[in-house]
């Protein structure tokens, strides 16, 4: 993907080109909305607690930012705009419906970190936005959300609220944000996310749920779907061999294969 103000240049290479070569794709866009929370950046509806502060809107001018979204998708791009806090997944969320999309591929919110409540899931849902969340993030930020949040807020349906999304019908897929936060650990985001989430243990999905996140989910919501995420005829066989049963296990397991496109590019030298 390229920043959206370059929607324009990929349109025009994604015309002439196509949108993959091989194992690389392009055909996105991304957009910032907010910042984050550790910085208090995050965009939220009150005030981070003890401050008056309610962190940083990066497009004061939103009837802009969503001319300029319309316009991407509109050349057949899929839209991909940053928002971590309450405010910023309202705000985004509602720009990105209004924008529309004529690209084959979903648009995306990315973190959708913490939200004002079930309204704003709906809303997200009916636009058929998806929402790309992070689980590892949870245990940088699980230290800090009860202090600059307070209770409510850091709490069940409002902070990294996977279940929720699920139970409103919100399509999510897991990513990682690597290299900039997190590390490029999907079964480390599956555990995180299931049985090993400590942080508001109630939003925990299953490791079924979990599972189709960073396979099926993440390949739709990445704009290859039906090419990777499921092993059946027709798609790329890319799969790992584990130690143990994934669905099982409460630690991580141990990959001892792993095949790209049918051929195995390694093995664990102690088998």
């Amino acid at each position: 993907g390229v920043p959206l103000d370059l929607y324009d240049s990929l349109a025009s290479f994604v015309e002439k080109n196509g949108d993959s070569l091989g194992m690389l794709s392009w055909g996105c866009v991304k957009e910032f909305y907010d910042g984050s929370l550790g910085s208090e950046t995050a965009l939220m509806n009150e005030p981070y607690e003890g401050t008056t502060n309610r962190g940083l809107r990066i497009h004061e001018d939103r009837a802009v930012l969503q001319e300029r979204l319309a316009n991407a998708t509109g050349r057949g791009l899929q839209a991909i705009v940053h928002a971590i806090g309450d405010l910023a997944v309202d705000e985004a969320s509602a720009i990105l419906s209004a924008a529309g999309s004529r690209s084959k591929n979903p648009n995306r919110l990315e973190h959708v970190q913490h939200v004002s409540g079930s309204g704003a899931l709906d809303r997200i849902r009916d636009a058929e936005i998806y929402a790309v969340v992070n689980p590892l993030h949870i245990q940088d930020d699980a230290r800090t959300m009860l202090e600059k949040l307070g209770s409510v807020r850091s709490g069940k349906g409002r902070s990294f609220p996977f279940k929720s999304m699920l139970d409103r019908g919100v399509k999510i897929a897991f990513g990682s944000d690597w290299p900039l936060v997190a590390p490029l650990d999907p079964l480390g985001s599956l555990l995180e996310s299931t049985s090993g989430r400590r942080h508001v243990p109630e939003e925990a999905v299953s490791r079924e749920q979990g599972f189709r996140a960073i396979t099926s989910n993440a390949a739709e919501a990445a704009g290859a779907k039906g090419l990777v995420g499921r092993l059946q005829k027709g798609q790329k066989c890319d799969f790992v061999v584990l130690d143990r049963d994934l669905l099982e296990v409460e630690e991580k397991p141990v990959v001892l294969h792993t095949f790209v496109n049918g051929v195995c590019r390694y093995s664990r030298r102690d088998i």
